[in-house]
């Protein structure tokens, strides 16, 4: 019997995160250099209040904000409060399965009340793409009509 995969081999480890009073700019910033969409945000005891995406500052641009640039506006304006966090050892299909059931595009791993990882939408579909490269030859291609 093949075992479950566990969220450890598909999470990113030690993300980036951003301070609550850092620009949008800032936390763009950090999403182009650091190649993701998301950031768990810290408050000033670096304790994880919620999450950041590129969706998030995008939606600010389009609000019509009046604040006209990102360096205007500060995580703390827009960031999520509300949302998933898994410990690091719950079980891979639970986690997914609550992923789906909220509509939620990350989840934040924790070990012991402490950010060890973030699981998104893309590390799902990248490893979901692995497993069936390993499992499925490539000469097992459908035929095409």
């Amino acid at each position: 019997m093949t075992q479950m995969p566990t969220l450890a081999e598909l999470m990113t480890p030690f993300p980036q995160s951003i301070a609550l009073l850092a620009t949008l700019a800032e936390a763009a910033a950090v999403m182009a250099e650091a190649g993701c969409q998301h950031l768990p945000v810290l408050d000033a005891q670096h304790q994880v209040v919620g999450l950041l995406s590129m969706r998030d500052i995008e939606l600010a641009r389009q609000l019509g904000h009046p604040a006209a640039e990102l360096t205007d506006l500060v995580v703390n304006d827009v960031y999520r409060r509300a949302v998933v966090r898994v410990d690091l050892h719950t079980r891979l299909d639970y986690v997914l399965a609550d992923m789906a059931q909220q509509h939620c595009e990350a989840a934040l791993v924790m070990r012991q009340a402490r950010l060890a990882g973030i699981v998104t939408h893309t590390d799902v579909t990248r490893f979901f793409a692995q497993w069936l490269h390993k499992h499925f030859a490539p000469n097992d291609e459908p035929d095409i009509a």
